[in-house]
């Protein structure tokens, strides 16, 4: 039965000629359309560099800056929180929530996550950040977003979620943070 499911994939030669030729046609429209994509992007591998050069914090900043410069002074203060180890540990929020937590297992890989979406509101998540040093309590580890990009990027949401995912990524990924 394999076999034969295998033999209906070949694509017959006559209609790679097919392709090829819609593809090497230098009139082809839509080849055309396409090369003009690239030519402007650029290849996968240029498009995916832009986008990791992109998501580096010092870029991101730059960014915010140039953009939303009245949300730079929480982003400040966002990272000399994380820098001054104020965020409580997943494992001392245990120990504070959870008589005998160290002696307990617990399932992480099973852990729930507080997904955000509304990034476009910026202002709240230094609140959350205050509220959660305060009472000691912990803050989503993972931000998204739903809406459009085009929508997203008119009002500085996109701007938001990364800077915002930025932060929870660095947390999580901190051994500082984690409860093991």
């Amino acid at each position: 039965m394999d076999e034969k499911y295998r033999k209906l994939l070949g694509v017959p030669q006559s209609r790679l000629e097919a392709i090829n030729q819609v593809i090497l046609d230098p009139k082809s429209e839509v080849m055309k359309a396409f090369l003009a994509v690239v030519d402007k992007y650029g290849a996968p591998e240029e498009i995916n560099r832009k986008h990791r050069a992109s998501r580096e914090l010092p870029n991101l900043l730059r960014k915010i800056e140039a953009t939303q410069p009245a949300h730079l002074k929480d982003i400040q203060w966002l990272q000399q929180q994380v820098q001054s180890d104020r965020f409580v540990s997943i494992r001392d929020y245990r120990r504070r929530s959870w008589p005998g937590a160290d002696s307990r297992k617990f399932a992480d890989d099973f852990a729930v996550t507080l997904e955000v979406s509304a990034l476009q509101y910026f202002e709240w998540v230094r609140e959350m950040a205050e509220r959660a040093l305060e009472q000691k309590s912990l803050v989503p580890g993972r931000f998204i977003a739903v809406r459009k990009m085009k929508e997203s990027e008119a009002d500085g949401d996109c701007r938001h979620r990364r800077r915002a995912g930025h932060y929870g990524r660095n947390i999580r990924r901190d051994p500082r943070y984690q409860g093991h």
